[in-house]
């Protein structure tokens, strides 16, 4: 998603697994913006439990942390739960962006199996673009 007031870009923070991300049909309705959301990884590890944490930061307000499970033996709430070694998570989903006030934001996720291995690890970075000195 590359426009004229909103960037987005990420980079993988696990040297031995990358993930592909994409930002589609980025529409501006501002103050928000509204697009697709595509991910894609190659699972290095099974997947019988699978946890999500991230951590959220701005130069404007406090930084904030979310942890949840997203895969449990008995509440499995996604398709690729209890996937296996070797299998490719692709996951699709409509996202909308409010409040851009507080660009740029920096978003670290992780995602943990049962284990403690790292399944992926990730950063997003929200740029605003003011309009007068480019980028921030």
């Amino acid at each position: 998603c590359n426009m004229d007031k909103l960037q987005i870009f990420y980079h993988s923070c696990d040297p031995l697994q990358d993930i592909g991300i994409i930002v589609n049909t980025c529409l501006p309705m501002p103050p928000s913006y509204k697009g697709n959301l595509r991910v894609s990884l190659l699972l290095r590890q099974s997947i019988e439990e699978l946890y999500l944490s991230t951590n959220v930061l701005t130069g404007v307000v406090a930084p904030s942390s979310h942890d949840e499970p997203l895969c449990l033996p008995d509440f499995p709430r996604f398709s690729f739960c209890s996937w296996k070694k070797g299998g490719i998570i692709y996951y699709e989903k409509p996202v909308k962006l409010k409040n851009l006030d507080n660009l740029p934001l920096d978003v670290h996720v992780v995602l943990v199996n049962q284990y403690g291995y790292h399944i992926a690890c990730f950063n997003v970075t929200f740029i605003k673009d003011r309009g007068d000195k480019g980028l921030i």
